[in-house]
């Protein structure tokens, strides 16, 4: 059997993609393979995971050729999984643009590009491409998606540049190499012997605060180098 990962956007952009279909016959004892990226480049020590219909899950990993076996094997139905390296603590986002929902919705076609020159690289099923963004988030939590359009059709800032990012937990959107920076304070200190809130206290609080996190963006000096 041979089985082709066709990560479409990029490798980086998803920790696992999960092969379509089941693996594994009635007669079969061992499952073999090869697995590569979307340009025929072999992908040794990928995890590849075979899991039996009751959840008994077995490891191999790609060797220096790409290749993979399983021997011994019950005989049944395995679905395979592959699991990249090197990707598994990121999170990976996929931007989508209202264009591709709809070629999406009318099972047409999407034109890839490259991120670096915006080359054609080929033309290829949008709903297709969907399935694999979607199998790939079930097995792994990864991709995430954020919506591109209406992200900057929100922009606050868009004569400014538009967004391209977002950190990892999709609550701050805005301009590139700026950043997320959080802080907390417990309210329990503002509470006075008497039961009411300090709230001077708390408004000196929060602008301490404020000024503490603008000067760790500034001496971070995004991007960092």
């Amino acid at each position: 059997m041979h089985r082709s990962l066709q990560n479409a956007f990029a490798l980086a952009l998803a920790a696992a993609l999960c092969a379509p279909g089941i693996a594994g016959a009635q007669e079969e004892a061992s499952i073999t393979g090869t697995v590569t990226d979307a340009t025929g480049l072999i992908l040794p020590g990928v995890t590849v995971e075979a899991r039996d219909a009751a959840g008994t899950t077995q490891v191999s990993f790609t060797d220096g050729t790409g290749q993979y076996s399983f021997s011994g094997l019950a005989a049944g139905s395995y679905e395979v999984t592959f699991v990249l390296p090197g990707f598994s603590a990121p999170t990976e986002t996929v931007r989508v643009s209202d264009g591709f929902l709809k070629a999406v919705e009318a099972d047409g076609e999407w034109r890839l590009t490259g991120r670096v020159d915006s080359r054609a690289d080929r033309t290829v099923g949008a709903r297709d491409l969907w399935d694999k963004v979607a199998c790939a988030a079930w097995a792994s939590a990864d991709p995430g998606v954020q919506f591109d359009t209406t992200i900057n059709d929100w922009h606050t800032c868009a004569e400014a540049a538009p967004i391209r990012a977002s950190n990892p937990c999709s609550e701050y959107m805005f301009l590139d190499d700026t950043a997320c920076n959080l802080a907390s304070l417990n309210l329990m200190r503002f509470r006075t012997p008497e039961g009411t809130f300090d709230t001077e206290a708390f408004a000196h609080a929060v602008r301490l605060w404020t000024v503490t996190l603008e000067i760790s963006v500034m001496m971070a000096a995004f991007p960092a180098r």
